[in-house]
């Protein structure tokens, strides 16, 4: 037992139990524990499976791999081959330069001059896409962040109500169990009352006996 001063307080025993020095009479000790971190942690868990969806969404609308795909569907509605596409822009474009005058691209043909329109077409609604689904991302992330609040503070909640129910319980029995042991104890004190008073009785019947004989013999 590590000791420590005074009549009451806090001790450990056996360096792993907790014990309360208490002075003499009726008292209702309560204790309540919650293992450290523990909301924290549930509140940790909601927001990383939130992030964790926010990346999927985030990665599913600004992928490389899947904006191509986009692309090349948007060729096809069109009516152009995707790879003949890729070949031709990746042709170098004539500029034709002239001083004080903006260079522009020379076309070799309409349905080039179409084609460039197309991609441009395809990069500005991608683009406008890319910043539509960050915007919706961003808002869903908030949203995520609203409810993993909520759901922690009604988890937070509904801890500390089964930590009262279940003191109030504790407190209960304690009660029942204590006015059990008053009841024993005082059925124990009369029962030995009862007792003493017949030994006393058979005790003053003993010594009359034998006064009453040493009386008979002196007669």
């Amino acid at each position: 037992v590590n000791e420590t001063k005074g009549e009451d307080g806090e001790y450990v025993v056996l360096n792993a139990l907790i014990g309360l020095r208490l002075p003499e009479g009726h008292h209702t000790v309560t204790m309540k524990y919650s293992p450290p971190g523990f909301r924290a942690g549930i509140l940790f868990l909601i927001l990383g499976i939130g992030v964790i969806v926010l990346f999927f969404i985030v990665d599913r609308k600004n992928n490389i791999i899947y904006a191509q795909e986009r692309t090349n569907r948007e060729l096809r509605r069109k009516g152009i081959d995707p790879e003949t596409y890729v070949e031709e822009a990746a042709a170098p474009a004539k500029i034709i330069k002239s001083k004080g005058a903006v260079a522009e691209k020379v076309y070799k043909s309409e349905e080039e001059k179409k084609k460039d329109a197309a991609v441009r077409a395809a990069k500005k609604a991608k683009a406008k896409a890319a910043r539509e689904a960050a915007e919706k991302a961003k808002a869903e992330a908030e949203r995520a962040a609203a409810e993993a609040e909520r759901a922690a503070a009604e988890a937070e909640e509904d801890i500390d109500d089964f930590i009262e129910d279940a003191a109030d319980v504790a407190e209960e029995a304690t009660e029942t169990v204590t006015d059990a042991v008053g009841d024993v104890a005082e059925e124990a004190a009369e029962t030995a009352e009862e007792v003493a008073e017949e030994v006393s009785e058979a005790a003053e019947k003993a010594v009359k006996k034998p006064a009453q004989k040493n009386k008979k013999k002196k007669k």
